[in-house]
């Protein structure tokens, strides 16, 4: 989506890799990270393409808006586009950082290595909530994809 700060994870030569990029318009992503307008540190992924890290977000900010994406293809290190499946237009939201609707902090990441279910092939699919809320105008977007 043009205009997003995203963090994209994806398995490359085995292990996960968390890239950033500043999504200025609509054409293919490079192998290395762009700089995004948040800190990103601490960047990590699990056997799930679970995404773990710390923004540093400018003070005051009460809401970031999120958007989540599941890509197919990974090539040479690059991830490809996604899908445009109605199901992916509606994967956003709004993720409340302050007051009553704040969320509680995240949980801590797993082990990097392969999970019991990946070393013998018995994996589940995860999949993003039926619904969710519409994000809020005038805050950032952020893009995750696997």
């Amino acid at each position: 989506m043009k205009g997003a700060q995203t963090l994209v994870a994806f398995k490359s030569s085995g292990a996960y890799v968390v890239n950033t990029y500043n999504l200025t318009g609509y054409r293919p992503l490079s192998a290395a990270s762009t700089p995004i307008a948040f800190e990103a540190t601490e960047l990590a992924a699990d056997g799930k393409v679970r995404l773990y890290g710390t923004l540093q977000l400018p003070k005051g900010m009460e809401a970031v808006n999120h958007i989540w994406q599941v890509g197919s293809t990974v090539a040479n290190g690059v991830p490809a586009q996604h899908a445009f499946a109605q199901e992916n237009l509606e994967a956003k939201g709004s993720l409340v950082l302050t007051g009553a609707g704040a969320t509680d902090a995240a949980p801590a990441p797993v082990a990097v290595g392969p999970s019991a279910e990946e070393a013998t092939g018995n994996l589940e699919t995860e999949t993003a909530p039926e619904a969710a809320p519409a994000p809020l105008a005038g805050a950032p977007s952020t893009e995750e994809a696997a």
